[in-house]
């Protein structure tokens, strides 16, 4: 729960990020590559506007919702502040993926691949799905689906796009170890939003799989 969370239920967005933010430097190979390629191939022009055009993708990860991943505790403690954050479940309307004056917005499956089936950042060229859509097989519990934005004439790290008139925020799980002042503080939020409230709470018959008890 931080400021860019709170930004988008109150203002119905969704934050997308800077590639450079991602916590694992391969996460998008598109600037791994292209930063080996300016540092190793200087004699080739194209490759400096390439690199500076993949300056304006913005990203934005989320998982498929399914009976078990609401549940999965490597998630909740790596993406949820270990369990003292919280899951936004979205729906999201044909018509949020768009292309407008300012961006381009698609979403799109992660493909995992196994360390055999390994990628040189060496290789002369590179195509879309292995530069933002390709991960080893070790993350493929996530089952990560992405927003990929293009914003040309975007230079800010972390960037809003506004929901359609029928995308919303559809549930919110927060975890066994949220505050009371964070459960309030986004009860208050959504307010009138028709958002349903749930809270991981511990299954001691099966500690691995804890229970989602609706508030």
């Amino acid at each position: 729960i931080n400021i860019h969370t709170i930004n988008d239920l109150i203002g119905d967005t969704i934050t997308v990020s800077n590639p450079h933010t991602m916590n694992d430097p391969y996460d998008t190979l598109l600037l791994s590559w292209g930063n080996y390629h300016k540092e190793n191939k200087q004699n080739r022009k194209h490759i400096d506007p390439y690199v500076k055009s993949m300056e304006h993708f913005r990203i934005r990860s989320f998982t498929k919702v399914d009976s078990s991943i609401l549940s999965n505790v490597l998630m909740w403690s790596h993406y949820a502040d270990k369990h003292k954050g919280m899951c936004v479940e979205y729906y999201f309307s044909e018509d949020f993926e768009k292309t407008t004056d300012s961006h381009i917005c698609r979403f799109r499956n992660i493909i995992y691949r196994t360390p055999e089936n390994t990628i040189a950042l060496n290789d002369d060229a590179i195509n879309t799905y292995l530069s933002l859509l390709t991960k080893l097989d070790s993350w493929k519990y996530e089952n990560e689906v992405r927003l990929i934005s293009y914003m040309p004439n975007q230079e800010e790290k972390y960037v809003s796009i506004q929901l359609d008139s029928q995308s919303y925020v559809k549930n919110i799980y927060f975890g066994m170890r949220c505050p009371s002042c964070d459960i309030k503080l986004i009860t208050k939020i959504m307010e009138g939003k028709n958002v349903n409230f749930y809270q991981l709470q511990p299954d001691y018959n099966d500690i691995f799989h804890p229970k989602i008890i609706e508030l």
